[in-house]
């Protein structure tokens, strides 16, 4: 199963205030609780992560989905 590493993608963006900070600015504000949220869960809403790739668009900023999935490990 492939999973998103929020951690990653949130310190890739500056960390959490500034996620926070980013996406009031594209008017899709999220409070810092649910952004560490994302952060504990290792599970980032699909729209919050389309926001981001607008922003990193806009900043020039390199966002490839790819740079943030990885494998989960089954318990077999």
């Amino acid at each position: 199963m492939l999973t998103i590493d929020a951690e990653k993608m949130i310190l890739d963006f500056g960390g959490v205030k500034k996620v926070v900070r980013a996406l009031k600015e594209v008017n899709h504000p999220r409070t810092e609780h649910a952004v560490r949220n994302w952060v504990r869960r290792n599970n980032i809403p699909i729209d919050s992560v389309a926001q981001l790739a607008i922003i990193a668009r806009r900043n020039n900023q390199r966002f490839d989905l790819l740079d943030y999935t990885k494998e989960e490990e089954k318990d077999v």
